[in-house]
């Protein structure tokens, strides 16, 4: 939603600065994890990505197992 359409809609909203160094340094961490498991990872925004795993690199054949792993190497690299 557009700042301008967020402010109509909610005056007394704080907007905070963005942190666009912080956003690219995870996005680039993140990518790096997914490419561990897959090679085909479809990019719709900065934050938003959908991962094929057709293309298993690990050989684990489960789209669940690979989620769960992603997760947990995400999880833990933030922290």
């Amino acid at each position: 939603m557009p700042s301008k359409k967020s402010w109509q809609l909610c005056p007394q909203i704080i907007f905070v600065r963005p942190r666009f160094d912080v956003y690219k340094a995870m996005y680039k961490k993140s990518r790096r994890i997914f490419h561990r498991f897959i090679d085909v990872l479809k990019l719709l925004l900065l934050d938003e990505a959908y991962p094929d795993v057709t293309s298993d690199k690990q050989d684990i054949r489960s789209a669940i197992e690979i989620a769960q792993q992603i997760k947990k190497l995400c999880t833990t690299s933030w922290t």
